[in-house]
């Protein structure tokens, strides 16, 4: 998981949003008992927060906003407050973020708080005395700063309880993000294969060099799946520095 950068959101998303959000807590107060014990359920508009999908996969590098992995037609809208408690957030574009089927699923309804009395329990209670148990990918806490890779696996920094906890939540170390793994697999043969032809002297040889330190220099970028876990392993296989190049000598 890395930091992820929104920007403003469609100011036609925003007014249409804003209207059916303001109709949600209508409903509610007219029918407040039936919908806290969940006799009544609200009916979201998934038109509506779909139709940022386009802005979100941007602000996203097309990567899912909890494992990195590259998306697909799969990838869904994500509330980080999930809507079955926090009805009034739906169309928050703070509260939308992309991700990939797996992680969705995974979450789902389970939004962990540090003390749970401090919950909002509707759209009369605001949401700022609330602290998360888990960390949101476009918050203020770099994700990097809780989880580190072990390899292809995540693990809490330090013991760091919030990233103990997203890592549970999320399912992040299960062993169903396989394409993290052989993505891991690839970047360590193009180590291997940086290391082997940098000190050639056959030309060609020096270019698959090169293009194999391109790959792994590369991939730590905010835009290549999985770039928390490629820059964990060059921080612990630092690229060896090539040969000088030899000196002609004069005649």
């Amino acid at each position: 998981m890395i930091t992820i950068h929104k920007g403003a959101p469609p100011p036609d998303f925003v007014q249409t949003g804003d209207n059916h959000a303001r109709e949600l807590c209508a409903a509610y107060d007219a029918n407040t008992e039936a919908y806290r014990t969940r006799q009544t359920k609200m009916a979201f508009r998934e038109t509506i927060y779909r139709s940022v999908t386009g802005e979100l996969d941007d602000y996203h590098h097309g990567k899912c906003c909890y494992c990195e992995a590259p998306l697909d037609a799969n990838s869904e809208v994500e509330h980080w407050r999930p809507t079955s408690r926090y009805y009034w957030l739906a169309y928050s574009w703070d509260n939308l973020l992309l991700s990939c089927g797996f992680c969705n699923k995974k979450k789902l309804n389970q939004f962990p708080l540090e003390d749970e009395g401090k919950r909002a329990m509707d759209h009369h209670m605001r949401v700022d005395a609330e602290v998360p148990a888990i960390l949101k990918p476009d918050g203020d806490i770099d994700p990097r700063s809780h989880i580190e890779f072990h390899g292809d696996r995540p693990e809490a920094l330090n013991k760091s309880a919030v990233g103990t906890k997203t890592i549970e939540v999320l399912g992040l170390d299960s062993p169903k993000h396989r394409g993290r793994a052989r993505h891991l697999a690839k970047i360590k043969v193009e180590y291997a294969t940086y290391v082997l032809y940098i000190s050639s002297a056959d030309p060609e040889e020096r270019r698959r060099a090169g293009a194999a330190r391109r790959f792994i220099e590369e991939g730590v970028l905010p835009n290549k799946p999985y770039s928390a876990m490629a820059a964990a392993y060059l921080r612990a296989n630092p690229l060896p520095e090539p040969p000088a190049e030899p000196v002609a000598c004069a005649d």
